[in-house]
């Protein structure tokens, strides 16, 4: 009993931070939401809840099953399982027209969406979809990058190729989750314009056909 105490408190001090933040931050900031783990723990689903209810999210960024849990669609996969959460494209458009954000949902094939036009990212590295964290760097990314543009779609799209970009190009380098991970962190920070460039002529025939 003395722990869930301790534990409650710490979630309440928490939530109060993000919201004191958030509160700041609008309206003169844009804001990407990360709704980590909704679909495995009620409690932070109940707050990712309280939060788009109160703030205005520009962007939603959340594998599979964190989407579906936010607009309480049929799902019963978690985490690295979210890939098998079935109709996502419908899903996702569901989640950006109630929250009038647009939302990146990520996975086997990445899908952004504004409600209305929907891009399916062509690029995928199976280890992307292992690599606990990936997706919480796509977000941070994602946040950026809305540092420098107000296209707040351009923004998402760019940012989420780029990772994916990033993840193709560690597959080439390495034989295993151990050195992909290295592999990855290097391709990021070498990433430039004309890197993204060379990698989809490099990758047309392969991805674009």
């Amino acid at each position: 009993m003395p722990f869930l105490s301790i534990s409650e408190r710490l979630m309440e001090h928490q939530a109060t931070q993000i919201r004191t933040v958030l509160r700041a931050a609008t309206p003169l900031k844009p804001l990407v939401l990360d709704p980590v783990a909704v679909s495995a723990v009620p409690s932070r689903l109940k707050f990712a809840h309280s939060l788009l209810n109160d703030f205005h999210f520009d962007v939603i960024r959340g594998n599979a099953s964190e989407i579906a849990a936010l607009v309480e669609a049929d799902n019963t996969s978690h985490g690295i399982d979210a890939g098998k959460v079935p109709n996502q494209v419908q899903i996702a458009e569901t989640c950006a027209r109630r929250y009038h954000s647009i939302v990146v949902l990520t996975g086997e094939t990445d899908i952004i969406t504004d409600g209305q036009v929907v891009y399916e990212n062509p690029f995928s590295a199976e280890m992307l979809t292992m690599n606990v964290g990936s997706g919480d760097m796509l977000s941070s990314i994602i946040a950026a990058f809305l540092g420098i543009t107000t296209n707040t779609w351009d923004a998402c799209i760019v940012a989420t190729v780029l990772v994916s970009a990033a993840g193709v190009l560690a597959n080439r380098y390495s034989v295993g989750l151990g050195s992909w991970q290295v592999q990855f962190f290097d391709q990021l920070s070498i990433m430039d314009t004309k890197a993204l460039l060379e990698f989809f002529d490099e990758s047309e025939e392969d991805y674009l056909d």
